[in-house]
């Protein structure tokens, strides 16, 4: 992090007094909000950071959003919410990371922070990139192109989109380790011939499309210019996690 941070701060040419404070949230190993007691815990030093960078550094926060009766991610809304709150637009955005998440940006927003909602869709680039690494020993499907190879199978989607957080209502959020055990149990329920393996990889492209789309339909809902704009499609298309995000951030969700 400390290396990340100095690099910037040397490449930019900004100087450490105009920084504010760094924000780190660490390294996510467990988190159940929904857990009696609720928890979350990461890997993070925030005061190394301080000593390393000599910025002041502000830590812990998803444990802090937790004990506020927050379900302590995502924590993207706060900072898309300053960036592209507009009040001549209602905006959705979408961030595709291991778990994909959305933010809603109502044009209220604008004078109060507390009109903006934020939930977990479920899994993002996670389920492909997991996947890529045991069949093709790569950290991720390059382009798409091993996902854009085949078909979507149907049968495997309606089984992968059947996991109950899907259903659930917000707001909520996702352990990436529970994400993969239960996308595990529904693949491993056909062989991993190579042939299986690769509509598998398409599959699991096509669920994370499937699964953004529906959130976004559904959220979007609220504002029938919003769709109209849009014209948001019903059906899922098979997309690798790099395809994905570029078309997310291509799109702007106006």
């Amino acid at each position: 992090q400390a290396e990340a941070v100095n690099r910037l701060l040397l490449e930019t040419g900004t100087p450490r007094e105009a920084i504010t404070a760094i924000g780190s949230h660490g390294q996510t190993i467990e988190h159940a909000p929904n857990a009696t007691p609720a928890h979350t815990y990461q890997l993070d030093n925030p005061s190394l950071l301080a000593e390393l960078t000599g910025c002041a550094v502000v830590g812990d926060l998803r444990r802090r959003d937790l004990a506020a009766g927050g379900q302590a991610a995502p924590l993207a809304p706060a900072f898309h919410a300053a960036l592209f709150t507009a009040s001549e637009a209602y905006r959705l955005v979408l961030n595709l990371g291991g778990i994909a998440n959305l933010t809603v940006l109502p044009r209220s927003a604008v004078e109060s922070t507390q009109d903006v909602t934020g939930l977990d869709t479920g899994p993002g680039n996670a389920l492909m990139d997991a996947w890529t690494a045991a069949h093709l020993k790569q950290s991720y499907d390059a382009d798409g192109r091993w996902a854009a190879s085949g078909r979507v199978d149907d049968a495997l989607l309606a089984l992968m989109m059947a996991d109950p957080y899907l259903a659930r209502p917000a707001p909520k959020s996702r352990n990436i380790a529970n994400s993969l055990r239960r996308s595990s149990t529904s693949v491993n329920k056909v062989a991993a011939t190579p042939r299986i393996a690769t509509k598998i990889a398409i599959d699991s492209s096509a669920y994370v499309t499937a699964n953004v789309a529906s959130k976004i339909r559904s959220t979007s809902a609220r504002s029938p210019a919003f769709v109209r704009r849009n014209s948001l499609r019903s059906g899922p298309s098979p997309a690798s996690s790099s395809s994905l995000t570029s078309s997310a951030s291509a799109s702007g969700f106006r």
